[in-house]
């Protein structure tokens, strides 16, 4: 059988640690902490370290996940509602925010680029 793939989208290298946050495209029942995602193209690999869930917002939530809370404040208020709308907009495509740790190496996914779900 083969693994399942999901599809990175915008990443971004965080400067106070190794963790790069990635929009990652699934059908899945979410992504468990300690799941590697292995690039189809490159010899690179990360580990899912956590779900990033904004609280000011409604998300889909799966069980078994880690989550990240995090907060951002807002102003004017117009902000925030346009920020709701672009987490409901990727969450209607099946975009989800994860945070990756990469393993023995400092790259982040590429934009586009399909990684296999191996389940630990």
């Amino acid at each position: 059988m083969l693994n399942p793939t999901v599809v990175s989208y915008n990443s971004w290298k965080l400067t106070s640690s190794e963790e790069i946050l990635v929009d990652l495209k699934h059908s899945l029942n979410g992504l468990r902490r300690g799941t590697i995602l292995k690039s189809k193209s490159r010899d690179l690999t990360w580990k899912v370290n956590s779900r990033t869930i904004f609280i000011q917002t409604e998300q889909t939530r799966f069980e078994g996940e880690t989550e990240h809370l995090q907060h951002f404040s807002f102003r004017p208020i117009e902000a925030l509602f346009e920020f709701e709308k672009q987490i409901a907009n990727k969450e209607s495509q099946g975009i989800y925010q994860y945070g990756l740790l990469p393993i023995s190496h400092s790259d982040k996914p590429l934009y586009g680029e399909e990684l296999e779900v191996i389940f630990e």
